[in-house]
């Protein structure tokens, strides 16, 4: 009798099945402003996932690669590595570190400034 594998009932690899942490179904929707940006800028959920985590860490660095300046895992590791992090934003002409109010929250940013199509939790909260 063979086992069942559940990656293949949430429709995914099996590495990427561990990497999220072993998700049921349950656990696979995407809040709606990652579907967006997957959906609109032709990326995989992990870099949605990561362009969301460069925003919140560093606007400037999003909107840079925005622009074509770099790729989202280039920026990730950026935001992961402070002293580099602050070598490129000084050799871009900008402030470090970065203003507590230059930062973005998932709570408190509306993402539709990015994408205007997508609606996040806290907006349908208002």
């Amino acid at each position: 009798m063979r086992q069942t594998k559940p990656w293949e009932a949430v429709g995914m690899s099996r590495a990427t099945w561990y990497r999220c942490g072993k998700p049921d179904e349950s656990r696979m929707s995407l809040p709606p402003f990652h579907k967006a940006f997957a959906s609109d800028y032709h990326v995989s959920e992990r870099t949605a996932f990561r362009a969301t985590r460069v925003l919140d860490a560093d606007p400037d660095l999003f909107h840079a690669v925005m622009a074509g300046a770099g790729k989202w895992g280039q920026a990730e590791w950026l935001i992961l590595h402070p002293e580099l992090q602050r070598k490129w934003r000084e050799a871009n002409g900008l402030p470090w570190p970065i203003r507590s109010s230059a930062r973005h929250t998932e709570r408190s940013h509306d993402h539709s400034e990015i994408h205007p199509t997508a609606k996040t939790r806290s907006s349908k909260r208002a």
